[in-house]
């Protein structure tokens, strides 16, 4: 983990949460940029071509298109932007579930390239106002190639470049601009601790 001023970093092994025969791999990088963009990027590694599905819930149905979700709720939202895989199709509904059996929104993004042993997702989260229309600009960089992955994420005057690793130890880094003026370029910690 590592926390500054401009944004926090923490990076996490998920394998162990599925079956060993299922999952060899599912490393997932979050960088929060302060104060309201999270940056999600996901490996996964499976032994045999396995198709993936990524979900989430909400309590309200969401505005969904192929790469975007909008869920809107009392006073805030949350708009979401999946960069990868680049091609997908969403689905939603509302299901009945969880400890007190409450009514609540499902969404599944599925990658259309679906039946792969390494699949990377990347998801761009802002959190607004309710009432706000502004979203940030996401753009996948032209310089990503198969062992890197890059984005820059645009907000008003500010910038986020990242790089992700896509192939060994999970890695990268960042730099912040705001009116083209450089905050900081900096490394994204190379080590997952390992469970007890």
């Amino acid at each position: 983990m590592c926390i500054r001023d401009s944004y926090t970093y923490v990076c996490g092994q998920t394998a162990n949460a599925y079956p060993k025969d299922q999952v060899k791999n599912f490393t997932r990088q979050v960088v929060f940029c302060r104060p309201d963009i999270f940056i999600v990027f996901d490996r996964t590694d499976t032994p045999q071509p396995q198709p993936r599905h990524w979900m989430m819930h909400s309590l309200k149905p969401a505005k969904l298109t192929d790469k975007t979700i909008e869920i809107t709720d009392t006073d805030g939202r949350l708009f979401i932007n999946m960069l990868l895989p680049e091609s997908t199709t969403s689905s939603q509904e509302m299901v009945k579930g969880g400890n007190k059996n409450l009514v609540h929104n499902h969404i599944t993004i599925t990658p259309t390239l679906n039946n792969k042993t390494n699949l990377n997702f990347l998801t761009v989260f802002y959190a607004s106002p309710a009432d706000s229309s502004i979203v940030p600009a996401c753009t996948l960089n032209p310089d990503s190639t198969p062992d890197n992955t890059s984005v820059t994420v645009s907000l008003g005057s500010k910038q986020w470049l990242l790089s992700f690793a896509t192939d060994g130890p999970p890695a990268g880094t960042i730099k912040i601009t705001d009116d083209n003026k450089t905050i900081l370029t900096q490394n994204l910690t190379r080590y997952v601790a390992k469970n007890p």
